[in-house]
Parts: C-alpha cells; sequence; structure tokens
C-alpha cells in the first residue's frame, strides 16, 4: 500500500531536476508541445495585441487601394461651382462622386478609357 507517494516513477529524479544537459532531458518535440500549451493559454493577451493591429493594416490596405485624394484644386475651378464643391457631399453624395470622378479622370488622362464606355 503506498500513501502519498509515487509508486510507479516514470522519471528519474536526479537525472531530471538536475541543471547540467537540461535540454537532453527533455526531447525537441516534448518542448515544443510544452511551448504551444504556453501559447495557447496566453491566446486572449496575444489576441489583444494582434487583432487591432490587423484591423488597422487592413483598413490602411484598404486605404492605400483608392486613389489618391486631390488636395489642390485651381482657385477659378473651385469658385466656379463653390455650392457643389462645399455643399455637394451633404445633399446628393452619389453625384458628388460622380463629379469627382470624371475630374480626377480628366485630370489624369483616363476619360477615354474609362469613362467612354462605362454609362458615365
Amino acid at each position: 500500500m503506498v500513501m502519498g507517494g509515487i509508486h510507479n516513477p516514470e522519471i528519474d529524479p536526479m537525472k531530471h531536476f538536475n541543471c547540467q544537459d537540461r535540454f537532453t532531458t527533455i526531447p525537441l518535440s516534448r518542448m515544443a508541445q510544452l511551448y504551444l500549451q504556453n501559447m495557447f493559454s496566453a491566446r486572449i493577451a496575444l489576441g489583444c495585441v494582434v487583432w487591432p493591429v490587423l484591423g488597422i493594416l487592413f483598413w490602411v490596405w484598404i486605404d492605400m487601394r483608392r486613389e489618391p485624394m486631390e488636395v489642390f484644386m485651381e482657385r477659378e475651378e473651385y469658385w466656379q461651382d463653390y455650392d457643389s464643391r462645399a455643399y455637394g457631399v451633404y445633399f446628393d453624395h452619389h453625384h458628388f462622386s460622380h463629379q469627382l470622378c470624371h475630374r480626377r479622370a480628366n485630370k489624369w488622362g483616363y476619360e477615354d478609357v474609362t469613362l467612354a464606355h462605362g454609362h458615365h
């Protein structure tokens, strides 16, 4: 009868708890398993860092796919139709977007390729 002890030890304590040649006592596959178990227990803490960063990188990727904004416009062109430029997006954002599409196409020289056959 065994009381409170290990009656059938699977490891040799003298070898297992010895710090000399530590990496030879446990096989590499078991060390990898223990490492992955620790990573599994830290998945929430790692997710709190990884998921926001991935979200920001996704947003940047989506935003970089678009054509750059036009940050400068000639004064005469801007004041020619001020109401549409300043308030058009609030009243009819589809028409405003369509207007900007035509302006960019004319500015960058692809109006004949893109807008000629696209119901514009």
